[in-house]
Parts: structure tokens; C-alpha cells; sequence
């Protein structure tokens, strides 16, 4: 029996997406499947993983059409991004030698055109897209904050400027009329929410999909509080994001809710750890003791939060992915 070939497709190995695609092919090599990884970022690691190397103008060209989506076709603060260069077709990738092609998020590495086209190519192959974030069941919006305009072909979005609502809907119509038709082609979600939401899309409602958890690397729950953690009189609260400052992880909520605790004089009882790329950005009240952790691999992340015992994470909208699960030691304060 031919052993089974797994090939990755994820724009990059950082931030929430690429965390979450670098941990599931590092999970199936540890389980002894053959898995490749593919991505743009530059600085990979060994073990399974490649980059896809761009010519310093398709890198240009890329950086040039993230910009001229801000400028031109977002109309908030929230990303939107209904055009996205197809890189990946560009290059010869031995497909025939894989069984599954799992794609994660793919922005400026494929675009949903490309994606169609290689289902349709390959035929006998399984392709699963995992959504990340609900952009794939819409017309580029990363999260819809609610909206129900995919129900009217993403018609009027808005997200986007009068320029850029023809992209938009152009986008999430190529979705319903041909996404369904692809019967090589399966869905994962994360969390019941965006299952449930895959569910009731109309472009996505005919593909089959699954819930799968992001897997969780064994380092989180390998590491515990230290006696001289537990001994302190201070509470350690974390926040964590692959990068702080995203709007909809919400530091914003949580920065304004310690403000308030410590305006009520309590800001000697605990302490704030901020675990994740950048520098807060807020209004702090100078009272409240905090730092922050750049974390660069799984074993930094776990043993910043595992000086911690109280995870906070005031999302807006989220796949509560595996950065929510902390493991700590019984302590003397919990009782």
C-alpha cells in the first residue's frame, strides 16, 4: 500500500494561522506521516518545511496589492482582502506524489480561482481548506463582525469602499457558483463556530465539513508553576496574541477593565505578562506592573504562560485556538 504523502499550503508559519499550520505538520511527522509544508515565510525551520522562493518582484507586487486593498477597497480598520496573488501556481510542485493537499490560510499564495483550479486538475486528489478566520466564506473579510450580506452575494459590503464593493462581490460570487461543484473538496473548521457558520454559508453549505481541533503541543502541559511563582502574593495575569496589537483579540477590552480595577485601587494585587510579537499599544495606567514576552517557539510561549494563572483573552471573534489552554499545578491560592 503506497504510504499516505500530506502536502501543506500556508502563506506563512507565523501568526495565528501559521502557528496553528506548523504545529499540525510537526504533530503528523511526530506520528510518523509523511506531511511537506510549504510556505512564503523566509525563515523556516527544517524537518518537513519549505519555503517558496519569489522573485523579488512577485514579492514587490505582493506588498503593492496589499496596499492598494487598504487604501482603495477597505473602508475600516478590519482587514479585507477579497484579491490575493496566486504565487503557488508559479512554480512546479510535484503534486502527483501526494494524496491530500491541506490548505491553510492563503493569502497572496493562492487565490480561490487558483484553488478551484487545482481541484478541478486533480481530480483524484483530497483537498481540505481549514478556516482560520471567515474569509473564505466571504467576500474577503476576515471576520464579519455579524454581518449577513454573504446572504445577498456579499452585495453593498460594509467593509468596503463604493470602488471596492465590486471586488468584493465579484469574489464571494465566484465562491457560490463554483465552490459547490467541487466534490474533491472538503472543509475544516477549528471550532463549532465557524463549522456552524460553513454550515449555513451559501457559497460553503454543499461541501463536506469537520470540526478539528488545532493540535497542542505537548510542551503546555509538560510545564508548571516554580514554588517561587506560587509563593508570590500577586496574581500573574497573561494576554496573548501572535501579535499583540490585533484588533480583534481585544488587549483594548482587557487594557480599559484593568484600567478600571486599578482606578478602585487594586492594581498592587496583581500583575499583567503580555506574551506575543510587538509592543502594547494603550493607554496603561502607570499603577499597573506589567511585561511583556517575545516569544519566538512553542517551549517560550509555554514557559511565559506557566508563571501565570489567569489566561486572558477578550476576544471579539475567535476559534478560541489552543493559545486559550493553559495548564498549571494546583497552587495554595486555589483553595
Amino acid at each position: 500500500m503506497e504510504p499516505l504523502r500530506i502536502l501543506q499550503l500556508a502563506t506563512s508559519t507565523i501568526g495565528g494561522a501559521g502557528i496553528a499550520a506548523r504545529r499540525l505538520h510537526e504533530a503528523l511527522i511526530e506520528n510518523e506521516i509523511n506531511s511537506t509544508l510549504l510556505t512564503l515565510s523566509e525563515n523556516v525551520n527544517p524537518n518537513g518545511i519549505y519555503q517558496i522562493k519569489r522573485s523579488h518582484l512577485n514579492k514587490k507586487a505582493s506588498s503593492l496589492s496589499t496596499f492598494l486593498q487598504s487604501t482603495f477597497i477597505q473602508l475600516s480598520d478590519q482587514l479585507l482582502t477579497p484579491l490575493s496573488k496566486n504565487t503557488f501556481n508559479d512554480h512546479n510542485i510535484e503534486i502527483d506524489k501526494y494524496q491530500i493537499i491541506h490548505i491553510h490560510a492563503f493569502y497572496n499564495l493562492l487565490s480561490t480561482s487558483g484553488i478551484i483550479k487545482l481541484c478541478q486538475n486533480n481530480p483524484k486528489k483530497r483537498f481540505f481548506v481549514t478556516l482560520h478566520d471567515e474569509r473564505f466564506l466571504s467576500g474577503g473579510c476576515h471576520y464579519s463582525n455579524g454581518c449577513v450580506k454573504i446572504h445577498n452575494e456579499c452585495r453593498d459590503c460594509p467593509q468596503a469602499t463604493q470602488f471596492g464593493k465590486y471586488f468584493v462581490h465579484r469574489e464571494y460570487r465566484e465562491k457560490l457558483t463554483k465552490l459547490g461543484d467541487l466534490e474533491n473538496l472538503q472543509l475544516i473548521a477549528p471550532s463549532s463556530w465557524l463549522h456552524q457558520l460553513a454550515g449555513e454559508n451559501p457559497a460553503t453549505q454543499g461541501l463536506k465539513a469537520h470540526v478539528v481541533r488545532n493540535p497542542v503541543p505537548n510542551v503546555f502541559f509538560d510545564i508548571s508553576h516554580s514554588k517561587e511563582d506560587k509563593d508570590k502574593e500577586k496574581l500573574k495575569i497573561a494576554f496573548i496574541s501572535a501579535h499583540l496589537n490585533t484588533r480583534m483579540k481585544g488587549l483594548v477590552t482587557l487594557i480599559s477593565a484593568m484600567n478600571l480595577i486599578a482606578e478602585k485601587g487594586y492594581s498592587d494585587r496583581f500583575e499583567l505578562l503580555f506574551v506575543g510579537q510587538g509592543q502594547v499599544l494603550g493607554n496603561l495606567d502607570p499603577r499597573i506592573q506589567f511585561e511583556t514576552v517575545i516569544t519566538n517557539s512553542d517551549i517560550e510561549t509555554a514557559n511565559a504562560l506557566s508563571h501565570c494563572e489567569i489566561l486572558a483573552l477578550p476576544s471579539i471573534q475567535d476559534n478560541l485556538p489552543s493559545t486559550c489552554l493553559l495548564y498549571t499545578s494546583p497552587s495554595p491560592r486555589d483553595s
